[in-house]
């Protein structure tokens, strides 16, 4: 993209130098005689430079800055030219933001495409820096709004352990940017708190534990995550996410697994009772029937010994 510029100037032959030694670079010139019709200019477009005589036949250059930043609120970058040094009018115009100042002298045009490629290279550079903040800022709003989507607390705490940040001041942890660890936890979790971020910081691995912290709706269960930035400040980002689901539902499968053991122990308990009574029941049938199947043995051994003879195969077996 062309680079545009604006010369302010009421002497023709100068305009008329400065155009050639600027068109000649390949740049878009436009140029006015006076402050009024460079207003009427800028008004209408915008310009990367301005060739600002000092001495315009309706206004000094002072004039026409504080006329130019009372209409736009900014003024575009500019260099002011004069007819003669003065170190006073220098001053004040580079205070209103003049990139440099320049003699109208025998040396002026050849000293001007030094000035000019400085100048150039100054905006050029502050233009890239625009576009990187511009983009960074961008990249941190976008961060930021997905920060704020998430269900879980996301905060950043500074080298110090103070919150400058937090995702959601409705969270578990409330509104707690500006606030120290111990402003934030009682006692016993703060020193908790505090010895896992100072070893995140210093050690610049992520941390993880889990504590039960208070909150507006009581007490809830979390698991921590403390996260250290790669950019040598030992701020430290800090996740915080409610796990108490997970602990009920820890503590009720617990809770059936000690109904279960302790169902498992009775039934055996049980099992045993019943065992040792059917052990006992057989012993005790046992001896009952001990005597009768005695006194039938001796019956049949007797019957043997006295009729045999009268009894067939089959009634001897």
């Amino acid at each position: 993209m062309s680079v545009r510029i604006l010369i302010v100037e009421d002497e023709r032959l100068i305009r008329w130098s400065l155009r050639q030694k600027f068109e000649g670079l390949g740049f878009h010139v436009t140029e006015v005689d006076d402050g009024a019709n460079a207003l009427r200019a800028l008004d209408a477009g915008v310009y990367d430079l301005i060739m600002l005589d000092y001495r315009l036949p309706d206004m000094t250059g002072l004039e026409f800055a504080d006329t130019l930043r009372t209409r736009h609120q900014s003024i575009p970058p500019f260099v002011v030219m004069t007819g003669v040094g003065n170190e006073r009018i220098a001053v004040e115009m580079m205070k209103q933001g003049a990139l440099d100042y320049l003699v109208k002298d025998s040396d002026f045009l050849h000293v001007l495409p030094v000035v000019l490629s400085r100048v150039l290279k100054e905006l050029d550079t502050e233009r890239k820096l625009e576009q990187t903040t511009e983009a960074l800022r961008e990249q941190v709003e976008r961060y930021r709004a997905l920060a704020e989507t998430l269900p879980d607390t996301v905060y950043l705490l500074d080298a110090g352990g103070k919150a400058t940040y937090i995702n959601n001041p409705k969270s578990m942890l409330g509104d707690m940017v500006g606030k120290t660890l111990e402003d934030i936890f009682p006692d016993d979790i703060a020193r908790r708190y505090q010895q896992e971020f100072d070893k995140a910081a210093s050690s610049g691995e992520i941390r993880r534990w889990e504590a039960a912290i208070p909150s507006p709706a009581g007490r809830v269960d979390v698991e921590n995550r403390l996260v250290p930035l790669r950019d040598g400040s030992r701020r430290v980002l800090g996740v915080c996410h409610d796990i108490s689901d997970r602990k009920r539902m820890e503590d009720e499968i617990r809770t059936m697994n000690e109904r279960l053991e302790e169902r498992v122990r009775e039934r055996t308990a049980n099992l045993a009772s019943i065992n040792r009574e059917l052990e006992l029941f057989i012993d005790a049938v046992s001896h009952d029937l001990r005597g009768p199947l005695h006194t039938m043995k001796g019956f049949s051994e007797a019957l043997m010994e006295d009729h045999a003879g009268r009894l067939d195969r089959e009634g001897q077996e």
